[in-house]
């Protein structure tokens, strides 16, 4: 499944860097790791795991591995040319993973713990002393991640105005010349999409309140997947040649911006509308079978994917 999507949203080649959200979320009484590109405010899932707490997993031991299986997945899946950069918020700032990150040659954008220790230009201090500029990203190179593992990193240092707390982002060292600090801080301000996705997946596909009782993670794991497929469907229908005509005669707009926008529908809300308005039902069941023949013939879904980071850059 996590190659089927992967060509949904790549199609059979792909070019450049991209984006990968890595995060993880309740499901249920299960856990899910979930990965996925930014897209329209959302988040194409690439790839899900189910797994449950405490943990019981005889085939992996922790779950350190099973994330590194998961990333070995989505990576081994993604069409010829695609490279991914991962961006994970403070719960995998683990010196294990890190360390790993380096020894896979792996792109990675995490977020630091600011209580954790660390080595800089000869220094023991907290991650947190590592001054953050305000309003704009300072790189502090060469600095020893964790006391103990010491895994070497360059740390970006921010405090945006519009945020309670300051970020100090971990990447690769010496890799300025693939991420620029302007776009590692850029990156990291779309983690935010998975989380939408995972309130969509909650509120719009039904999984909260989902009540399993037998083979919770692998049933769960099952109906993630399809819940997948679907959302991929029903985003690039909401971004697709049927949605501006669609949004000009259904969105009321707000009479003050929120958020530098006064659009009130996402996408998926779009989406949803266009399927169940009388005016827009037909042509919306019309552009899913169009979507459903492209899936069929190899074809990407999308007919715009989703810029790749030196687009992004540019735009910036």
């Amino acid at each position: 499944m996590t190659g089927g999507l992967a060509r949904v949203i790549f199609g059979q080649r792909g070019t450049d860097v991209w984006p990968l959200l890595l995060d993880q979320t309740a499901a249920g009484t299960t856990q899910a790791l979930v990965a996925g590109v930014p897209f329209e405010g959302r988040t194409l899932p690439l790839a899900v795991y189910t797994f449950d707490y405490p943990w019981r997993e005889a085939a992996v031991d922790s779950q350190n591995q099973l994330e590194r299986i998961f990333l070995l997945d989505v990576e081994g899946a993604l069409p010829t040319g695609v490279t991914g950069v991962w961006i994970g918020d403070r719960g995998y700032a683990r010196a294990a993973l890190l360390r790993q990150a380096l020894l896979d040659e792996r792109l990675c954008i995490i977020r630091g713990r600011a209580s954790t220790c660390v080595e800089s230009a000869g220094d023991r201090l907290k991650l947190r002393e590592l001054r953050p500029g305000r309003g704009r990203a300072i790189r502090y190179p060469h600095v020893l991640y964790q006391a103990r593992t010491r895994v070497p990193v360059d740390v970006i240092a921010l405090h945006d105005p519009h945020f309670e707390e300051p970020w100090w982002l971990l990447v690769p060292p010496d890799s300025e010349a693939v991420l620029p600090t302007a776009l590692v801080v850029q990156l990291y301000r779309e983690r935010m999409q998975v989380e939408h996705t995972f309130r969509d997946f909650k509120t719009h596909l039904g999984l909260r309140g989902l009540d399993l009782r037998v083979h919770v993670a692998e049933q769960t794991g099952r109906l993630l997947l399809a819940f997948c497929l679907a959302y991929v469907l029903a985003i690039a229908l909401g971004s697709g040649p049927e949605a501006p005509p669609a949004r000009r005669d259904l969105e009321i707009l707000r009479r003050r911006p929120r958020h530098g926008t006064r659009r009130t529908l996402s996408v998926l809300s779009l989406a949803m509308q266009m399927l169940v308005h009388p005016r827009w039902r037909r042509r919306a069941l019309t552009g899913l079978r169009r979507l459903i023949d492209r899936l069929a013939r190899g074809l990407p879904v999308l007919r715009h994917p989703p810029p790749d980071l030196y687009d992004r850059l540019a735009l910036a």
